[in-house]
């Protein structure tokens, strides 16, 4: 998206945000470190070191977090995270700047959640980015899982598109073709 120039500014949340600060040498605590390496995502570290070095202001990563500490919600810097808790949303000052950025968008695309919304006390990241997503001129949600979010809070007609395919959805943005629209235009050719 960046490399490309179809986005101005990448915000990452939820797992793509605990890649980028460990890419920026953060401790992101043994539980949500330990679910990286269990999703495979150790390869993406390096990646997200490289995209941070070329698209030093275009990134946004989070600066506090929510994790769970003694089964409820508790607010840290990214750099004082501590070590048997997981991360599991953004904090509120995050929320905020995050929040602000994207008011400030002409286009919005909101792919995938931003914490545990499943979870109550790790909704609020989610629930917020949301509501100003659903606020500017042009937005797009790419999955499922937040199209579920966005219809359980009511701000589903707010929004331009809603995509189920997360991945597909971002997939197309970036120019690639998809196998579907691919076997479309193949089948134009040969019967129009």
């Amino acid at each position: 998206m960046l490399s490309q120039k179809i986005a101005d500014r990448v915000l990452v949340t939820g797992v793509v945000a605990n890649v980028f600060l460990m890419a920026m040498e953060r401790d992101i605590g043994r539980p949500s470190s330990q679910l990286l390496a269990q999703l495979g995502y150790d390869g993406e570290i390096e990646h997200a070191r490289t995209l941070l070095a070329t698209y030093p202001e275009k990134i946004m990563v989070p600066e506090w977090v929510a994790v769970k500490e003694g089964g409820k919600r508790a607010e840290y810097a990214v750099d004082a995270i501590p070590g048997d808790c997981p991360v599991l949303d953004l904090g509120m000052d995050s929320i905020i700047s995050f929040s602000n950025e994207i008011k400030n968008a002409g286009t919005v695309v909101f792919n995938g959640p931003a914490g545990l919304f499943e979870e109550k006390d790790f909704a609020t990241g989610t629930y917020e980015l949301l509501r100003a997503a659903s606020a500017v001129e042009f937005s797009v949600i790419g999955g499922g899982h937040t199209a579920a979010v966005a219809e359980k809070i009511g701000l589903e007609k707010n929004f331009t598109h809603i995509s189920t395919g997360g991945g597909a959805c971002i997939e197309f943005l970036t120019g690639k073709k998809l196998p579907a629209v691919d076997a479309l235009e193949r089948s134009k050719e040969l019967f129009c």
